[in-house]
């Protein structure tokens, strides 16, 4: 070993024992071979910190390992490879905060449309209330909970079609207030009728009951259906990645929102108010027809004739018979 006035050790081996080839830059950065005595110096310096720009360099350099592999990276470990592919294979769940804004939204819903209003007038919950809000929680749960856990969060509302003009976003606001206040027009009536220990003007109608349970499972199985179907395109009003024409877009091109209908119907029927069951009716009416405007003028920008005929051959919201 020899020390010279610098406190760096020097260590002198034959060069002949060193392989080129295997020899890693950075360690060939500090051999100083001397042709006379063919040996080989080697700095035994002590590791300096690397600076900003190093440190940056490997910093892409491991970002980058999950696209290039290790064939690009020869002096890269393969801990840092094999946890990139292990990056790589873990799927991608939605933050809890997704979730959680879901499910706030959810029982928001239901407080604000069943159970707030029934309490409100009939000072206590009764059996057929938990039924529909158990309906309401399956109908809104499986179409924006499970579309969360399996896809993701939706569209943000600025890519929404109908909310980017003032009209569209006055239609909606109309449009939620309105069906707030059918449902709570059909409890108040409920209500009335419970206080006044005069439920056989509900329960005596079997055809309006019976009616009503036909349209609320129907309203469940059509929105299970539609929403299974359009998988990662169940979102906001943006244009798919494709135009589905299968299940029951095969007959009608919102079952979506005939789901709705009937899913309002049947509430509305369930505690025998038919007039604000005609009233919901109308305003959905309105309200989907407008924003399926909207939506018909965005497909036809992005598919073209294919949309234009399947327009011409499905109906909009119910099945075309002739």
């Amino acid at each position: 070993m020899q020390v010279g006035r610098h406190t760096h050790a020097r260590r002198c081996i034959p060069s002949d024992q060193i392989c080129p080839t295997s020899t890693c830059p950075i360690v060939a950065a500090h051999l100083h071979i001397h042709p006379r005595h063919n040996t080989v110096q080697i700095n035994a310096k002590p590791r300096q910190r690397p600076r900003h720009g190093v440190l940056a360099a490997q910093r892409t350099a491991l970002a980058t390992d999950d696209a290039d592999g290790p064939e690009d990276f020869p002096f890269q470990s393969m801990t840092n490879f094999s946890s990139g592919q292990a990056r790589r294979a873990a799927p991608k769940l939605p933050p809890a905060r997704n979730l959680s804004v879901s499910l706030l939204q959810l029982v928001t819903v239901i407080a604000l449309l069943i159970i707030g209003p029934a309490w409100l007038f009939c000072k206590c919950i009764t059996p057929r209330v938990w039924i529909a809000a158990a309906i309401y929680c399956v109908f809104f749960g499986f179409g924006g909970i499970r579309r969360t856990l399996k896809y993701g969060k939706l569209s943000s509302r600025k890519q929404d079609a109908q909310v980017s003009t003032w009209q569209g976003k006055w239609a909606i606001a109309t449009f939620v207030l309105l069906v707030i206040a059918g449902h709570w027009g059909a409890l108040h009536w409920y209500g009335t009728c419970f206080k006044q220990l005069a439920l056989h003007r509900i329960l005596c109608r079997p055809v309006t009951q019976c009616l009503s349970v036909v349209l609320l499972c129907g309203a469940l199985a059509l929105h299970i259906w539609a929403t299974e179907t359009l998988g990662k395109a169940y979102d906001r009003l943006v244009v798919p990645d494709k135009l589905v024409k299968t299940g029951p877009y095969a007959w009608c091109q919102h079952p979506i929102y005939t789901s709705y209908m009937l899913l309002f119907s049947g509430f509305t029927l369930l505690f025998g108010s038919e007039e604000w069951c005609c009233l919901l009716l109308w305003v959905c009416w309105r309200y989907y027809k407008s924003r399926t405007d909207t939506e018909a003028n965005m497909l036809q920008d992005a598919f073209g004739n294919e949309y234009k005929v399947y327009q011409e051959h499905i109906g909009k919201f119910v099945p075309k018979i002739i």
